[in-house]
């Protein structure tokens, strides 16, 4: 009997997004997103871009990983 996938945490993601910019990205799926959020965190830009993601996926607006599965 196999057990259904679990979803990824959206509060890891955010968090993470907060701590380090675009990791929390990387981790739901979209990794050149976070890519590009991590290189452009060093011009700034890149960090309110990411704690604009983080602010997202906290409140429910991101709610699904890049392959469509829920965040919990």
């Amino acid at each position: 009997m196999t057990q259904a996938p679990q979803g990824k945490s959206k509060m890891l993601a955010g968090i993470l997004n907060i701590v380090i910019p675009g990791v929390g990205t990387m981790i739901i799926g979209y990794l050149g997103k976070g890519i590009a959020q991590l290189l452009l965190s060093f011009c700034c830009v890149g960090t309110l871009w990411s704690w604009w993601d983080a602010y997202q996926i906290l409140t429910g607006k991101i709610n699904k990983d890049s392959q469509g599965n829920p965040l919990v």
